[in-house]
C-alpha cells in the first residue's frame, strides 16, 4: 500500500533527526522541494511583494529545520505544523515591519536563486579592501548582527570569505543545499538593515 502524504513526511522527518549528514540532507531538500512553492504562492498573495514572500519563506525554512525536533507527529500533520510556522511568522512580520517602518530596496544577485545581492557589492570584494579599519567595524557588525545567531555568521563567512560553493558548505555543516541558500538570504538581510543603520557601505 502506497504511504500517504502524511506518513511520507513523518519518514523524512526521522531521517533528519538521525543526525545522517547524507539523509538529512536528502530529506530536508525533498520536504523543501515539496513545501517551498506552496508557501511562497501563499505569502505572495498575503504580502503582495514578491521580494517580502521569498525574504520571509526562506526564514520560515530555515526556523523550520532549527526546529524540527519540536514536531511532535502526534499532535498533527507536519504541514499543519508548518503552516502554523508559517502563521505565525507572517504575524511576526507585519508586527515588525509595522515597529522598525524599514524600506529595504531590490537588488540583484546573479548567483542566488533568491534573487538577491549583499548590499551594493559582493561581500567577496572585502579581500580587496585595504583599509583595516572598515573591515574591523564590518566584522565587530557581524559578531553584533550574529552573536545569537552564530550558524548564519558561520555559513556566510563560508560562502563569501572562503569562497565555497554551496554543495561544499552543504558538506562542511552537514545540511541541505537548500537550508544553506536560505541561511544565507537571511544573514544578507540582517547585515543590510544593520548597516543602513550605521550608514556603512561597502
Amino acid at each position: 500500500m502506497a504511504r500517504t502524504n502524511v506518513e511520507n513526511d513523518i519518514v523524512l522527518i526521522k531521517a533528519i533527526r538521525s543526525k545522517d549528514k547524507k539523509e538529512v540532507s536528502v530529506a530536508f531538500t525533498a520536504l523543501f522541494n515539496k513545501y517551498y512553492k506552496p508557501i511562497l504562492f501563499h505569502l505572495r498573495k498575503s504580502l503582495n511583494s514578491n521580494y517580502d514572500a521569498e525574504d520571509l519563506t526562506a526564514e520560515i525554512f530555515s526556523k523550520a529545520f532549527e526546529n524540527i525536533s519540536k514536531y511532535n507527529e502526534e499532535s498533527g500533520a507536519f504541514s499543519t505544523w508548518l503552516f502554523t510556522l508559517t502563521k505565525n511568522s507572517f504575524i511576526d512580520k507585519l508586527r515588525k515591519k509595522h515597529e522598525e517602518k524599514i524600506s529595504l530596496d531590490e537588488v540583484v544577485d546573479a548567483d542566488s536563486e533568491y534573487g538577491r545581492q549583499f548590499p551594493t557589492n559582493n561581500i567577496s570584494a572585502l579581500k580587496e579592501i585595504e583599509d583595516k579599519e572598515r573591515n574591523n567595524q564590518l566584522l565587530k557588525t557581524m559578531d553584533k548582527v550574529f552573536e545569537k545567531k552564530p550558524h548564519l555568521k558561520q555559513t556566510l563567512m563560508l560562502k563569501y570569505f572562503e569562497n565555497m560553493s554551496y554543495d561544499e558548505i552543504s558538506k562542511e555543516l552537514g545540511i541541505p543545499v537548500g537550508t544553506i541558500k536560505a541561511y544565507l538570504y537571511r544573514a544578507k538581510n540582517m547585515m543590510k538593515i544593520e548597516l543602513e543603520k550605521i550608514h556603512f557601505t561597502l
